[in-house]
């Protein structure tokens, strides 16, 4: 195989790669969202007339997955699909922990304690899949940085 020809399935694969990894992305946070939904179907099927003291959203924001809870406050709607008022509850654990502190949810009722437990082990393997695909975006396009430079100083083109 010539220099050309290398250089030309080099570029193919690790843009294919690169958006297998993007594609990979959107799907945890599909995933994400599942289990959002889940958390939510359970807190319903439980709550039992109760409201719930913690609330649950995904957010996908500067490239990370954001897997948030939050407190709840006020008291619960007043009509169905009204809104609960809410305030972020903080990680509290370093950046690359995917997990809540489990202190966090100390104040939840033993009702929605065991709902929360499960939503967040399962969010915390999605962060932690989300951080290790985000890693190897970043890594690949670090890659194709340099291949691209390698093969423009030997005289082949890359963008082509």
């Amino acid at each position: 195989m010539d220099i050309k020809s290398a250089a030309e399935t080099t570029r193919s694969d690790l843009l294919n790669m690169r958006d297998s990894l993007a594609a990979e992305l959107d799907r945890i946070r599909n995933h994400a969202q599942v289990i959002c939904d889940l958390h939510w179907e359970s807190v319903r099927e439980e709550a039992n007339r109760r409201t719930p003291r913690f609330i649950t959203r995904i957010r996908v924001t500067t490239g990370s997955l954001q897997c948030q809870w939050l407190r709840a406050g006020g008291k619960p709607p007043s009509e169905p699909g009204g809104k609960i008022l809410a305030t972020l509850v903080p990680k509290g654990t370093s950046r690359f922990n995917p997990r809540y502190k489990k202190s966090v949810f100390n104040s939840a009722d033993p009702w929605e304690r065991e709902i929360i437990d499960e939503t967040e082990n399962n969010y915390a393997m999605l962060r932690e899949r989300y951080m290790a695909i985000s890693k190897m975006k970043n890594d690949l396009a670090k890659t194709i940085e340099l291949t691209k430079k390698s093969f423009e100083r030997v005289g082949v083109p890359w963008d082509q």
